[in-house]
């Protein structure tokens, strides 16, 4: 197993039983569940879980990759006294769209929680140099290379071609909004140019404006499936295109063993574990 997120997607399972109750406790779709535990059954090279009827039932092999997140869990859950006591200031770094919408919605629990730590949020298109001590974590959309690094694979940002749900039914959508010519290689652009076969009828700078100007009825656009999934505004086209970008979470080796960082990556990895399906503010791609 790779990282706390495919633990947690585990321990999901088991507890909820089915694919759409763990969607819902993790705030995805169960189309998402279902490929997170595909995936993972592929890392560890065994079916994890059974079907009885309705029911998932952990395999063998799911049984031991559940009692190692249960004993992780257990772990995390002692420390929070310690970290309740900790005292410092963090910098971290991301793109904007990430602050924005998955990070600036959890900020409550990280205050209450950690009442001594004081996090620095910086939101850039640029990346802010690890290696520098420019800031203390970097979140990419890119796999960092600079510098003496611990680098981690964070979460799977799935995305969706979606639409207004004022288009359910008024016939086949031919207008689509993608970023700056700059960004085509991107594997959504790519992906939606591909459906289309045709020139993009907008483009524009940020994922707010896409997302606000599809809410608007502008045309169909690649969005993040964590900003479709509970949106009354917006529907997934059928059939469906989708892709996945890889969210990268990083620390210089020094910092790697400070009892503070330490807090933040766990939380972060607690948090990107079950994205926060609504938007919080304006999100920069």
């Amino acid at each position: 197993m790779s990282d706390w997120n495919t633990y947690h997607l585990v321990l999901t399972l088991s507890r909820a039983e089915t694919l759409g109750a763990a969607a819902r406790d993790l705030r995805v779709n169960e189309t998402t569940v279902s490929r997170r535990l595909a995936a993972a059954e592929s890392d560890e090279g065994a079916t994890l879980f059974r079907r009885d009827g309705r029911k998932l039932v952990p395999t063998e092999a799911g049984r031991v990759v559940l009692q190692a997140a249960q004993a992780m869990e257990t772990a995390l859950l002692k420390q929070t006294t310690d970290r309740n006591t900790q005292t410092g200031h963090v910098r971290l770094s991301t793109v904007p769209f990430v602050l924005d919408y998955l990070i600036a919605p959890r900020l409550p629990d990280f205050c209450e929680r950690f009442p001594g730590i004081t996090l620095e949020c910086a939101a850039t298109t640029g990346t802010a140099s690890l290696a520098q001590r420019e800031t203390d974590i970097g979140l990419r959309l890119a796999r960092p290379t600079d510098g003496k690094l611990i680098i981690r694979k964070a979460m799977d940002i799935g995305l969706c071609l979606a639409v207004s749900s004022r288009h359910r039914s008024s016939g086949a959508i031919t207008d689509f909004i993608t970023y700056d010519s700059a960004l085509d290689t991107l594997p959504e652009i790519a992906a939606i140019r591909s459906h289309f076969k045709a020139e993009p009828r907008l483009r524009l700078g940020t994922l707010s404006a896409v997302l606000q100007a599809v809410k608007a009825g502008a045309g169909a656009a690649m969005l993040p499936d964590w900003l479709i999934v509970g949106d009354p505004e917006l529907i997934e086209i059928d059939p469906p295109v989708r892709a996945t970008r890889e969210l990268w979470i990083a620390v210089h080796e020094d910092l790697n063993d400070r009892p503070v960082i330490r807090t933040v990556l766990t939380w972060l990895s607690e948090i990107l574990s079950r994205p926060n399906p609504k938007p919080a503010g304006q999100a920069p791609r």
